[in-house]
């Protein structure tokens, strides 16, 4: 590129074809600089060629047309540089001089070659000088700010009332737009400005001292939360007892072999409780120190400890009524208290004798629809002390309640619904028989996760504790009296259930009703199922490992001597897919049925 062709590509700020003003930046490898409309006129898409002229047209990715989009990754050529390589070809081959046209195609190469290192060259050249004058834009901008910030400082304002960062868009443009700008500030625009930047700053100063003070507030808030959240933790009676089942086990084996985190926290009220008891809301609202906050919050520590304290009696004493209510004769004096954790009563000595009683694993509660209030609780949902709803709120300050009847203190309403669930009770107590745990406490239940397996089961899978006694649970709540209540088939024929496997009442020598599990012990292959079963909810996972226990469950349960697959049972590891295994005949319980009558001749 000769001298005066660089000059007009770098320095001119004209279209190079209409030669209309235009400042975009000139393309080094087109050495064109283009305005829009001749952009969109004078740019073809770039393609892949072949043969002698391949790749030898220059095209670019740094001018595009105006229309194009911004995923758009195509690379452009000029038009008129592609149709006069065209019509050059064109007479080569109208003459046959294929020497001239091999000749002037490496010369094309060749060419193309050093345009394209002098395109990068020139590229380098142009964002280096783009740097250096986006460099020089903002020290402009940074001396202007700095000598508008010195005057105003100077009439009385402060750093603080120049942040309209979070203000609005609109009033942050205003703002920029005097400040933020690459002008030498003179001292008649000084003047001229001065009126509308004090107006700004004006309206500005409001807002910062009010996000200040909103700031302060949420600050000495955060610091109470704080100390509300340290206080719950360490005055929290019920840490022995997460310190002994945290502990190194003494003994072996999966009973006490657990290592995980426990958060076991006793009631605690909610935070506008608290605040009400003690102008907790003073501490933040008032200006101050967080050093302010603590002082006045460690003197009233002892008001907030005797406080809780009544609260947690008045629910403990409501609770251990309504549950007792349904004991025939029974009082205070005649409860069990006694609750162990690791083989010890040392974690709970120190308890009350309620908290000891509502602790126990077979003290298990029910929500009672009928009593429900604002919609505490769920029906059918079992529930143990302390993890009541209406007994434990974590220690945060959200908005006061709008509805005006909030209560301050232990709503009583809000625990009416929990009562006695005397199934689930007798299914914990007969459970607890059998591991020799008659007096364990919940929590130690529930801690030590997944090793309970049921003994009357072929399947053998481990399970929570919560979920062994739902599984009893469900099993049992379908019998009645000793008789099978779901009236579920519509059979001429009728099915039998005669047997509850189940049952909490069956003999010692049966099979024990849970275990725990054993490391080594791998749960058996399960490749049959009862196809009888299968159509009752709860009893839907009945499945076996031999045809040995088919033929007792058949005969213990639905009093057949010769079970039939198909009808009785199918030879498939997943139920789920029994249907599949069994033909189209058994696609629905309905065809089920008709197969069931149609083999009893009924």
């Amino acid at each position: 590129m000769v001298e005066p062709q660089y000059a007009a590509l770098m320095f001119s700020e004209n279209c190079t074809v209409c030669g209309i003003h235009d400042t975009s930046m000139p393309d080094p490898y087109l050495r064109v600089r283009l305005c829009p409309p001749c952009r969109n006129i004078e740019l073809i898409s770039w393609k892949v060629t072949y043969g002698l002229l391949r790749n030898s047209i220059p095209y670019s990715q740094h001018t595009k047309p105006a229309r194009h989009s911004r995923s758009d990754n195509q690379a452009y050529q000029l038009r008129a540089e592609t149709e006069q390589n065209e019509r050059r070809m064109k007479d080569f081959y109208d003459k046959g001089d294929m020497d001239g046209l091999v000749q002037w195609a490496r010369q094309q190469h060749a060419d193309w070659y050093i345009r394209a290192k002098e395109g990068d060259d020139l590229l380098r050249y142009i964002i280096s000088s783009a740097e250096q004058y986006s460099r020089l834009l903002e020290d402009m901008k940074t001396e202007r700010r700095k000598q508008i910030y010195e005057g105003l400082k100077a009439k009385g304002w402060k750093e603080r009332d120049f942040n309209f960062w979070r203000r609005s868009l609109h009033t942050i443009k205003k703002w920029r737009s005097l400040v933020e700008i690459p002008e030498p500030l003179t001292e008649q625009t000084w003047t001229d400005m001065l009126p509308t930047l004090q107006g700004l700053l004006e309206r500005n100063r409001d807002w910062v001292l009010e996000r200040e003070k909103r700031h302060g507030w949420d600050q000495r808030r955060f610091k109470v939360e704080e100390l509300l959240i340290a206080f719950r933790r360490d005055t929290n009676p019920y840490r022995p007892i997460v310190d002994v089942l945290q502990q190194p086990s003494v003994r072996t084996g999966l009973l006490d072999d657990v290592e995980k985190a426990l958060a076991f926290q006793a009631p605690f009220p909610d935070t506008w409780t608290i605040a009400h008891w003690c102008s907790l809301t003073s501490l933040y609202r008032s200006a101050g120190s967080l050093e302010n906050v603590v002082k006045l919050f460690d003197g009233k520590r002892d008001t907030i400890t005797e406080k809780i304290s009544k609260w947690r009696a008045e629910a403990e004493e409501q609770l251990v009524q309504q549950y007792t209510s349904s004991f025939p004769g029974t009082t205070h004096s005649l409860l069990n208290t006694c609750v162990i954790v690791r083989g010890s009563t040392s974690p709970t000595e120190r308890l009350p004798d309620n908290v000891r009683f509502l602790l126990r694993a077979d003290t298990v509660f029910k929500c009672d629809p009928t009593q429900m209030y604002y919609g505490h609780g769920r029906p059918g949902k079992s529930y143990h002390f302390p993890n009541i709803p209406g007994l434990q709120h974590y220690p945060i300050f959200n908005e006061i309640p709008l509805w005006t009847e909030y209560y301050v203190g232990l709503d009583k309403r809000t625990l009416q619904p929990y009562v006695r669930h005397c199934l689930k009770e007798a299914i914990v107590k007969a459970l607890l028989r059998e591991l020799d745990m008659p007096d364990a406490a919940h929590i130690e239940l529930e801690y030590m996760g997944k090793v309970f397996v049921c003994g009357r089961c072929a399947r053998g899978e481990a399970m929570e504790w919560n979920e062994i006694v739902e599984h009893y649970y469900l099993m049992n709540k379908e019998w009645v009296g000793g008789r099978f209540a779901p009236d579920v088939f519509k059979t001429k024929h009728p099915v039998v259930f005669k047997h509850n496997t189940h049952d909490l009442e069956l003999s010692a020598s049966a099979e024990p009703r849970v275990h725990i599990s054993n490391q080594t012990c791998v749960p058996p292959s399960l490749t049959m199922g009862c196809l009888i079963c299968h159509w009752i909810k709860n009893f839907r996972d009945c499945r076996f490992d031999s045809m040995d226990n088919v033929r007792e469950h058949m005969l213990r349960v639905h009093d057949a001597t010769k079970p039939v697959e198909g009808l009785h049972f199918v030879t498939e590891a997943c139920l789920s897919d029994m249907l599949k295994a069994t033909g189209s005949q058994l696609d629905d319980k309905k065809g089920w049925e008709e197969k069931w009558d149609s083999y009893h001749g009924a």
